[in-house]
């Protein structure tokens, strides 16, 4: 399921360049206000399966930028547009909408200042009509990963791919984690035929020929370590394959590090 959230910031006519983290801190804290324990359980553990664990939750924010001043947005407007998205219809969505009655503020703590938000409106949208064959834009970066052996500290090596790699790993990387989320949400194995990835390779070109980036890093702080600098994708992209697979992804959100904004899609045109 996915909300929509109408919010107006309070107080503050700037927003932080790198919020992914504090907005995630955030989302936390009204699952919190209804069920403590599920939010407890969310953020320490969350669904794991094979080793793998799962928030099944993501995110994104849209806002007007009139220009970057210090590592700050310089809004055009306080209005903004919070979409929240989970297949948990009755766990996370049903608490997450329990905080939000208890409290409609959204606090954004960053730098020792606080952004305060009222969500004026919480609406659910309908998801699309499913098919093998779709195209879809990301509201959020999608990030895919894929182990280059090990760093310095004997831990594993992540190399976050980029759209211009070979799409044989990013299709592996991208259908690897579908199958892992839709096998730990089903209890079921997989045995489906997968799907693919395809960009939009005109839209690409138009941005690169104007100047613009497809690729986006975001910085998330780590207590008493170097920020962790994430790296994804913006661009629009077609999937073809099994539409319970393309399901989990919508809900879910598709590739890596959703529970931190990432991965959001939303349909932009139905291929027949």
């Amino acid at each position: 399921m996915r909300l929509h959230l109408a919010l107006e910031i309070q107080n503050s006519n700037s927003f932080p360049l790198n919020y992914n983290y504090q907005l995630a801190s955030a989302i936390y804290k009204k699952l919190q206000l209804s069920t403590p324990e599920f939010a407890a359980f969310l953020h320490d553990k969350g669904y794991v399966s094979q080793g793998r664990a799962f928030k099944f939750f993501t995110f994104a924010l849209k806002f007007n930028v009139d220009r970057v001043v210090n590592n700050s947005f310089m809004l055009r407007s306080r209005d903004m547009d919070l979409y929240i998205s989970s297949p948990l219809m009755n766990d996370f969505i049903s608490h997450l909408l329990a905080g939000i009655q208890q409290d409609p503020l959204i606090q954004i703590s960053f730098n020792q200042m606080y952004i305060t938000a009222k969500i004026k409106d919480a609406e659910a949208l309908p998801p699309p009509q499913f098919s093998k064959n779709m195209k879809f834009n990301f509201l959020s970066p999608l990030v895919l990963t894929r182990t280059d052996g090990l760093n310095e500290n004997k831990k594993l090596k992540q190399h976050y791919l980029r759209y211009n790699e070979d799409m044989n790993d990013i299709n592996r990387a991208f259908n690897n984690n579908l199958i892992k989320k839709y096998e730990t949400l089903t209890e079921l194995k997989y045995d489906g035929e997968g799907v693919s990835l395809e960009w939009d390779w005109n839209y690409i070109k138009e941005k690169e020929k104007n100047g613009k980036r497809i690729t986006q890093k975001i910085s998330i702080p780590k207590p008493n370590e170097r920020d962790i600098d994430i790296i994804g994708n913006c661009a629009p992209v077609t999937i073809k394959g099994d539409p319970f697979l393309i399901v989990t992804g919508y809900e879910a959100g598709f590739g890596e590090k959703n529970s931190m904004g990432f991965g959001l899609a939303t349909e932009v045109i139905r291929n027949n």
